[in-house]
C-alpha cells in the first residue's frame, strides 16, 4: 500500500520500497497534502538515489522545500544544496559515533 500510514516514534516503521517512495513523491497532493510545488521524475530519481526510501528523511527533506518552491517548483540547486546538507550532516554523526565506538573499544 503506497498510501502513508500515520507513524510516531513508538512505532516501527520500515523503509519504503522504491515503486511505493516513487509513487509518493509523484502525488505529493494526495499522499502529503502538498500542494505548492511538484517534483520532476529526475528529482524523483535524486530523492532516491540518496534518501532511498527513508521515509523521516524525505518528510523532513519536503517540508524544507516547501517555502523554497517558486511557480510549483523547486529548482534543481535548491533540491541539489538540501539533500547535501542532510548527506554532510549524516556524514557527521557517523564520525561522532565512529570515534566513540573506537573510544570505547580500548576499554
Amino acid at each position: 500500500d503506497s498510501k502513508l500510514a500515520k507513524t510516531s516514534n513508538f512505532y516501527s516503521v520500515d523503509y519504503l520500497e522504491e515503486a511505493d517512495t516513487k509513487y509518493w513523491l509523484n502525488h505529493l497532493e494526495s499522499e502529503s497534502a502538498i500542494t505548492t510545488f511538484k517534483l520532476t521524475d529526475s528529482q524523483i530519481e535524486f530523492i532516491w538515489k540518496y534518501l532511498g526510501g527513508s521515509m523521516w528523511e524525505i518528510s523532513d527533506l519536503l517540508g524544507k522545500l516547501i517555502s523554497c518552491a517558486k511557480n510549483c517548483k523547486i529548482s534543481d540547486e535548491v533540491l541539489n544544496d538540501w539533500i547535501w546538507q542532510m548527506i554532510e550532516k549524516n556524514a557527521a554523526r557517523f564520525k561522532h559515533y565512529y570515534r566513540l565506538n573506537k573510544i570505547n573499544c580500548y576499554y
